[in-house]
């Protein structure tokens, strides 16, 4: 009588799951990251005291902030509270903390690598923002819109480059939410007025969702493997 011998597809199967789990695209991470604008500076009152945008906040001003729950903020306002800076809000959706090596965001040419080494928990979050006014500047030190000219596109596409172990991933802010629009927003001139150039938290697109853990691979596997060697049996039988 003829055996059925499924072992050979079953080896076949079984490696196909590991290298289905491979990164196959430059954006597969264990993170999903989003980018928003952070502006409670510009404000009618600005000028007077800095704090009179905090209470409310601006309408598009990140919904999730410093002091949100399960989230680690690094970053720090002027005088404490006030923002105008870029954002990066890093989400571990995995089953493992994420070690983070480096993050550096590129816009034009201009290089922003303020944050360091910085370790995300899993089902938590990391915002990655401004530091205060750098010296002899007048700008916050993530000021991202400011790269940037009035009124008019200049097509720059930010990237971020986000590094964990020896592996550094790339992701463009297609939607130019860093550099708002690719034109400075809180610019003044003759024909364009000033305005909040605040933006809530926007998923970056063209992200993989991360791999499961191997952990789940293997019990998969393992289930797999056992089916086998039953169907084997019976038809050894």
């Amino acid at each position: 009588m003829k055996i059925f011998r499924p072992a050979p597809f079953l080896f076949v199967l079984l490696a196909s799951l590991f290298i289905v789990q491979l990164p196959t695209h430059a954006n597969s991470l264990p993170l999903t990251v989003s980018v928003g604008y952070a502006d409670n500076s510009h404000c009618p009152t600005f000028n007077t005291n800095p704090a009179t945008c905090v209470s409310p906040l601006p309408a598009n001003f990140p919904g999730i902030w410093n002091g949100s729950p399960n989230t680690i903020f690094i970053g720090q306002g002027v005088q404490g509270v006030a923002f105008d800076s870029g954002a990066l809000l890093l989400t571990n959706n995995s089953g493992a903390d994420v070690t983070v090596a480096d993050v550096n965001v590129n816009i034009g040419g201009t290089p922003f690598d303020l944050w360091g080494s910085f370790t995300v928990p899993k089902g938590q979050s990391v915002i990655l923002t401004q530091f205060g006014f750098p010296v002899n500047s007048l700008n916050p030190n993530f000021d991202t819109s400011d790269l940037t000219g009035c009124c008019s596109n200049n097509g720059v596409i930010p990237s971020i480059a986000i590094t964990i172990g020896s592996t550094t991933m790339t992701l463009l802010d297609t939607n130019q939410i860093l550099n708002t629009g690719g034109f400075d927003l809180g610019c003044t001139t003759s024909d364009c007025v000033s305005t909040n150039e605040s933006h809530d938290w926007s998923l970056i697109p063209g992200q993989v969702a991360a791999a499961p853990e191997p952990s789940s691979i293997i019990l998969l596997g393992s289930g797999l493997l056992w089916l086998g060697v039953g169907f084997r049996r019976k038809f050894h039988r």
